[in-house]
C-alpha cells in the first residue's frame, strides 16, 4: 500500500530546510583567494622563514579583536618565542600580518614569509 504524503510533513520538512539554508547564509566564513589563504591554512609543526630568522610554528588558534578576526601562531627560534597575526582583508588585497617578539609588534609583508612543510 502506497501512502501520500502528508502535507504537514512537507511544510515541515521545507521549513528546516529554510532554516538551516538561513543559518548557513548569515554565518561568518573568512572568504579569501587561496593564494592569501596560505598563511591561514597553516598547521604546526611547520618552518617559516621570516626576514634572516627561521622559525617553527608550535601552536595555532583563532581571535577576535575589534580590528577583526585573525589567526595567531605561536612561534619560536630556539632564541625567543613570537606571535604571528594574519589578518584576512578580502578579495583583492594581501593579508595584513603582525609579528609580536619581546622586542614589540611590527607590521610585516605576507609574501616576505617562506612556508615550509
Amino acid at each position: 500500500m502506497k501512502t501520500k504524503p502528508n502535507r504537514d510533513t512537507a511544510m515541515t520538512l521545507m521549513g528546516t530546510l529554510t532554516e538551516l539554508v538561513g543559518h548557513w547564509w548569515q554565518g561568518d566564513r573568512v572568504r579569501v583567494s587561496p593564494a592569501q589563504g596560505r598563511l591561514l591554512r597553516l598547521q604546526p609543526p611547520c618552518i617559516l622563514r621570516i626576514g634572516d630568522r627561521v622559525y617553527e610554528v608550535i601552536d595555532r588558534r583563532v581571535g577576535n579583536v575589534p580590528e577583526g578576526a585573525f589567526v595567531a601562531y605561536g612561534c619560536d627560534d630556539g632564541v625567543e618565542h613570537c606571535e604571528l597575526r594574519v589578518f584576512p582583508v578580502g578579495l583583492t588585497a594581501q593579508p595584513r600580518v603582525l609579528i609580536r617578539t619581546s622586542n614589540g609588534e611590527v607590521g610585516i609583508e605576507a609574501g616576505d614569509i617562506l612556508v615550509f612543510g
